[in-house]
């Protein structure tokens, strides 16, 4: 390799990793690029608001709520149990049946209870699309469908607990059963 002529200067560039903290938060670390003479930053990392703390930071401190969209520094984000997505301290709950802490938008309200609950521990009612604890559900001694306890009536002929909705009486003793107990 052979040089015929050069015109100009060079500089001496540094790219630097510089490491902080916030109020005793974990170690966070971003680049700089510096000249190696006088020392002045040359390129350096954008700085963002945090919507908690709400100092300006570098941006790479930050991770994205994933309930809001907002950014926030990452120690201050909230970790869901059941997920590991990461969210606002403001968008916690406890899950009523399993007592994880996690993310709003993974529970449902039970519609017998009115209670959070991971959404993924929740059942649908056969009869009603109801959705509840699994502790408010009973199987149809007839069909087996799973419906709410407070769905069930109780046959007059049998003593089974069978699906309300499906309930018919005789005409011939008074009594109420199931349709498929009643003879036509």
């Amino acid at each position: 390799l052979s040089a015929v002529g050069l015109d100009g200067s060079s500089q001496r560039l540094m790219d630097m990793e510089v490491r902080y903290r916030f109020d005793g938060s974990p170690t966070y670390g971003s680049s700089v690029l510096v000249p190696g003479r006088d020392g002045s930053v040359i390129d350096a990392p954008s700085l963002a608001q945090c919507a908690i703390s709400t100092k300006l930071v570098p941006q790479g401190c930050l991770s994205r709520c994933d309930v809001s969209g907002s950014m926030a520094l990452t120690h201050l984000l909230f970790t869901s149990e059941a997920s590991g997505r990461l969210g606002l301290p403001n968008k916690a709950v406890k899950c009523s049946v399993s007592g994880k802490n996690v993310l709003q938008d993974e529970v449902e309200p039970s519609g017998v209870t009115g209670a959070p609950v991971l959404k993924s521990l929740l059942k649908t009612s056969a009869m009603s699309g109801v959705r509840a604890e699994a502790a408010q559900f009973v199987a149809c001694d007839i069909t087996g469908h799973e419906v709410l306890t407070s769905e069930l009536a109780t046959s007059e002929f049998s003593g089974k607990r069978f699906r309300a909705d499906q309930k018919q009486q005789s005409a011939t003793s008074g009594k109420s059963g199931h349709a498929s107990e009643l003879f036509t």
